[in-house]
């Protein structure tokens, strides 16, 4: 990861982004939840590194998480996207730039769910956000 550039990955994500979403909507729950995970760390590691100015890679690189939340009609997999964005807020808040309007997008599509606890653990993320992290975000 440290021998390629932004732009390079840029280039490579269209098509890994695409690979994690349909994974991450496959109806084998395991397989799903592995891809959602892969996603998750590999996220992470770009998240700790500094946005550039003017680029918008963070949104993009978070843009799989937020189309599996919006297709996903299973629960544990919206759970575990909650659970992902939360890790990620807690470890790389600092660094997150373009990718919190992906991150709210996702906020959003977990407030209209019909299951309330998915409602309930992004209010209870945001409402951590709010608290502890609101510098952050304006």
């Amino acid at each position: 990861m440290h021998s390629r550039s932004r732009m390079d990955w840029a280039n490579i994500w269209s098509s890994l982004a695409s690979h994690f979403t349909i994974v991450g909507l496959h109806e084998n729950q395991h397989l799903a939840m592995y891809a959602i995970d892969s996603l998750k760390q590999l996220s992470i590691k770009f998240l700790q590194k500094e946005e550039l100015s003017n680029f918008s890679f963070q949104r993009l690189f978070l843009k799989p998480f937020e189309k599996i939340m919006c297709n996903s009609k299973s629960t544990e997999t919206k759970d575990l996207i909650l659970r992902c964005i939360e890790i990620m807020i807690k470890a790389c808040a600092n660094n997150i730039h373009s990718g919190w309007r992906s991150i709210f997008a996702i906020f959003e599509v977990a407030a209209y769910q019909e299951a309330f606890d998915i409602a309930d653990i992004s209010f209870d993320i945001i409402e951590q956000l709010v608290t502890y992290q609101f510098h952050l975000l304006i």
